[in-house]
Formats: structure tokens, C-alpha cells, sequence
């Protein structure tokens, strides 16, 4: 009976300390985000950290537990430039804060796009090896005017 007053205790104790931390297990905790931005270089490229809203999630990679970043350009400085040249034709709702960071379940990422460039970053963090794993921007979609011209048609025999 004892041992099983002990063990409901300490899983109480175990989720209180989990509510307290204010993320699921399979949210990133601040301190970990803190970690992955600490050990991160952007790409070439790329914009300053705080010009991106900024999404975490665990996951697992290849067999090991992993912090994925999802960053998201953040227009709000150019929206603020633009109200500043232009106060007579600002309509828009208050933009909210630059660069937030959002702890979230994978689910929760924002829609991955494969064009781009530097618009979207994508960091892999590997939480074993303590170190960003990998940081990239999200591609360049081919022009179509580099596209391969279409082969002529063949002459009607």
C-alpha cells in the first residue's frame, strides 16, 4: 500500500513539474530553445534571428531526439517602414511582435515550402550531440525561363 501511495506521488510530482515547465514532453522547454539559438550561425543569405518568427518542436531523426526549427521571415519591419513613408493610406490592424518564438508539437509547425530561399530557415538541432546538426535555408525553385526548351514537333508524314 505504501508503495503505491509513493509512486501516485510521484507521478503527481512528475506532472506538476511538467505543468510547471509549461510544455508537453513532446514540446521543447525554453532552456532548450535557448540552447539551439545559442549554437546557431544562419546561412549566408539570411536575415537577422529576431527578423524571423521562430518555431520548435521535438522530433526524432534517424533514431536520435531532435529540436526542429522552423523560421519564418517576419514582414512586420517592412509594413512598419512602409506606415512610416506613407501614413495616409495606413489601414492595416496592428502588427503584432517581431521574431516570436513559438514552442509548439510538430504538428504545429508551419507548412514547410521549397521555395524561397532564405524567406523560411529549417534547423535541425541533435539534442544527444548538443549542437545544431543542420541550418538551411529552403531552397530556389527553378526559373522557368532555365527550364529545358520543349522538343519540336515531329513533321506530319
Amino acid at each position: 500500500m505504501l508503495n503505491k501511495v509513493a509512486g501516485a506521488l510521484a507521478l503527481i510530482a512528475g506532472m506538476t513539474a511538467a505543468g510547471a515547465a509549461g510544455a508537453a514532453p513532446d514540446v521543447p522547454t525554453a532552456a532548450e530553445v535557448a540552447r539551439v539559438e545559442a549554437g546557431l550561425t544562419l546561412p549566408a543569405g539570411a536575415r537577422a534571428l529576431y527578423d524571423y518568427d521562430r518555431y520548435y518542436a521535438r522530433s526524432v531523426v534517424d533514431g536520435r531526439p531532435v529540436i526542429l526549427g522552423l523560421y519564418q521571415r517576419t514582414w512586420i519591419r517592412d509594413v512598419k517602414e512602409h506606415q512610416q513613408r506613407n501614413p495616409q493610406n495606413w489601414n492595416m490592424a496592428s502588427p503584432q511582435r517581431v521574431g516570436e518564438v513559438q514552442r509548439v508539437r510538430k504538428a504545429g509547425l508551419p507548412r514547410e515550402i521549397t521555395d524561397g530561399g532564405c524567406e523560411q530557415i529549417r534547423v535541425v538541432f541533435d539534442l544527444e550531440a548538443n549542437k545544431v546538426a543542420d541550418v538551411s535555408c529552403n531552397g530556389v525553385a527553378p526559373s522557368p525561363a532555365l527550364a529545358a526548351p520543349a522538343a519540336p514537333a515531329a513533321p506530319a508524314a
